[in-house]
């Protein structure tokens, strides 16, 4: 083998590793139970295996010849399809797809829910909904796709593999692990890892956290990897494959550790005496919390919208009808998997920019009415709103254009290399672990006002212990706390977001979620400033009732046929989830087909939410008419 760096030299480190992060952030926001186990995982590698693989047969080009790209849930079965290179190809062989890698960067780690996405799904899979995927309980639930495709040859094992990122990325959630000059030392020790295997091929090597992130994007990239494995494994023995896979993921708990001190000495001993790892790369195990998902977090009383499936007992049955077909003895029916952390900072920045939305308006952009305990309410009620909605498939990021995924993004200036591997100091480097200061710090420039003011409510300080408070003035500072921030850390602010919490949920359950967002929502939000499309009628929501004032059924923005200056589609008809003067299949306009919506009908729904007068309840609020 030549320089290591030199045969691997292609990759594109910053831009891939940001993609794979989003993917990843993504998958970790994913409700009702989530992808890593349960109804969900098998669900995605029931979806990918059936109708993904038939995309790929012909791998179709979209508008100026972009790459098609599958839902969320399918696109992480597929990415962790690729993480076995050679059971990967295999499988691809015997489902008949010629070219089964990915046909650029962009669509290995991108998911979406554009209508031209849409629309070459549809034509694999028919009425089967690409997004949000077809309910428990469903006419195309994963019992009813066994009974009408028979028994999937992959997905079980696939679902089973699902289980691994959540603990990669809960150590990957610290910002150095998005910093560019940390990710340029990983390269280096990645390069001398591969160079190690080739040393000690019958070892089963465990990557430290740094190495780990560098192998399982170049995986991802499945093409690469396999050019990248045939020059720099051209050495090893023909009884060993050339296609390495990361077998210590298959290591036991109790296997890992033994396995790891292995490696680290192995790796100390090749390369004179080098360091393996420092408290920035060693992984943090799920006993450690991320601070958003502790107890005493600001936003823990929120976190069950993830995990709660609000239709679980008119769902249970078909949950059990899919476990009992495809899941006896396999560890994704009954494993449960703790998320990584990322479902909680995002929760934490979408209540957070919800209720700024709201404050900054009623406030005149913080010039007056800052203290007013109504003004507060309705601002807590609005960014709750939005949590709650995530449980039905609403505000989530469903695309990597979303402004949260946006800035997840590799950048400078978030680690700084200590010559000694230690602190400047002298004195002993801390154990790996969290800090409070990580959830300001992690997303991008463009967001990270959202986020001021969580560190001092985690107790760490960080850049919110400087800040003005929320209505400090017209114009404020840089580091200004967000209102949310400022709201929650009054006197019993943990208690009332709480119970505004829970009346939300239960309100939504009972009804429908639009008319809970009517109800709890004081400003409405553009879902298309999210990059994210609600078409029609689903099994989770009814696109036409939902309380957003562009986005959904009612003003198609993504159809080519809109005028990009009025936003107006004047032309007859619709296509599905269509729009303009007349709605088609799921349309919009002024008048409205089959799951309509637009400018005439929706189910109504109206008043109230957290301190807001009006019907449909909420907390404190009051009788009838209409909230604010």
């Amino acid at each position: 083998m030549a320089s290591p760096g030199e045969e691997i030299a292609w990759f594109p480190l910053d831009t891939c590793v940001s993609d794979f992060m989003r993917l990843l952030h993504a998958v970790d926001t994913f409700p009702r139970g989530g992808l890593y186990s349960g109804y969900y995982a098998i669900q995605a590698a029931q979806r990918y295996e059936c109708f993904w693989t038939m995309v790929l047969k012909t791998q179709p080009l979209g508008k100026g010849g972009a790459a098609i790209l599958p839902p969320l849930d399918v696109a992480y079965a597929w990415l962790v399809h690729r993480q076995d290179p050679a059971g990967y190809k295999s499988a691809m062989v015997a489902l008949g797809v010629e070219k089964p890698h990915p046909a650029n960067a962009e669509q290995a780690f991108g998911f979406s829910v554009d209508r031209a996405d849409r629309t070459e799904w549809k034509k694999v899979a028919g009425a089967h909904e690409q997004w949000p995927p077809p309910a428990p309980g469903s006419s195309y639930d994963v019992d009813h796709e066994v009974l009408a495709r028979g028994r999937p040859n992959y997905a079980a094992g696939l679902a089973n593999a699902m289980v691994h990122f959540s603990r990669l990325l809960h150590t990957w959630m610290r910002p150095h692990f998005l910093d560019s000059a940390f990710l340029q030392r990983a390269w280096g020790r990645f390069a001398k890892f591969l160079r190690l295997h080739i040393a000690y091929p019958q070892e089963v090597l465990v990557p430290a956290a740094d190495i780990a992130l560098i192998w399982h994007t170049y995986l991802g990239l499945s093409d690469k990897y396999a050019e990248m494995c045939a020059r720099v494994f051209c050495e090893l023995q023909e009884n060993q494959p050339a296609l390495w896979r990361p077998d210590y993921l298959t290591l036991s708990p109790n296997q890992l550790p033994a396995a790891y001190g292995k490696t680290a000495a192995l790796y100390t001993a090749a390369y004179g005496g080098e360091p393996y790892a420092d408290p920035y790369t060693a992984w943090i195990g799920p006993e450690v919390p991320y601070p958003l998902a502790a107890p005493g977090s600001p936003v823990a009383a929120w976190l069950s919208a993830l995990d709660e499936n609000p239709k679980h007992g008119e769902q249970a049955a078909a949950i059990a009808r899919a476990a009992a077909k495809l899941g006896e003895g396999q560890p994704w029916a009954s494993a449960v998997v703790p998320r990584a952390g990322a479902h909680a900072l995002y929760l934490a920045w979408l209540a957070s920019r919800r209720a700024e939305h709201y404050y900054v308006d009623a406030t005149c952009n913080r010039c007056c009415f800052t203290s007013s305990a109504s003004v507060h309410a309705k601002a807590l009620s609005t960014g709750v709103a939005a949590v709650v909605s995530c449980a039905y498939f609403l505000d989530l990021p469903a695309t990597p254009k979303h402004p949260y995924l946006k800035a997840v993004q590799v950048r400078g200036g978030l680690w700084q290399q200590q010559s000694s591997g230690a602190p400047a100091n002298g004195a002993a480097p801390p154990p790996p672990g969290f800090s409070p200061a990580d959830t300001e710090r992690l997303l991008g420039p463009s967001q990270q006002h959202l986020m001021v003011g969580l560190g001092q409510l985690l107790g760490g300080g960080a850049g919110g212990s400087k800040a003005a408070a929320a209505g400090g003035g017209a114009g404020g500072t840089q580091q200004q706390v967000a209102p949310l921030w400022s709201i929650l850390g009054a006197k019993d602010s943990s208690s009332r977001a709480q119970a505004c919490y829970k009346s939300a949920w239960t309100l939504a359950a009972a009804t429908n979620v639009g008319r809970m967002q009517t109800a709890y929502q004081h400003r409405k939000h553009n879902a298309r400033d999210d990059g994210v499309y609600y078409y029609g009628t689903t099994d989770y929501y009814a696109a036409n009732t939902l309380f957003y004032a562009y986005g959904a059924d009612a003003y198609a923005f993504d159809d080519p046929r809109r005028n990009s200056y009025n936003g107006m589609v004047v032309v007859g008809g619709g296509y599905d989830g269509g729009g303009g003067w007349s709605g088609g299949d799921g349309g919009g306009g002024f008048s409205s087909g089959d799951g309509g919506g637009g400018f005439s009908g929706g189910d109504g729904g109206g008043g109230g939410g957290c301190g807001g007068g009006g019907g449909g309840g909420g907390c404190g609020g009051g009788g009838g008419g209409g909230g604010d």
